[in-house]
């Protein structure tokens, strides 16, 4: 092979090893956000609550809203 095409494959090589490093990086990076949100923000249920009006003339509104929910 001559000095040309040595040189050639090594940059190839190095440009090889670069990406996959930053590519590596990157992604450990991802994880360790997604972790981090993880332990910040619990994920739990809400609960809605409403005081309807359901025995009165407009129950037939109360009972409406309650569909809703």
């Amino acid at each position: 092979m001559n000095k040309t095409i040595k040189i050639v494959i090594g940059a190839v090589v190095v440009v090889l090893i670069i990406g996959f490093a930053w590519y590596f990086q990157k992604s450990q990076k991802q994880n360790e956000n997604k972790d981090i949100i993880k332990n910040v923000v619990k994920i739990e249920d809400i609960k809605i609550g409403a005081i309807l009006d359901l025995t009165s003339p407009l129950a037939s509104y109360g009972v409406e809203y309650k569909r809703g929910l």
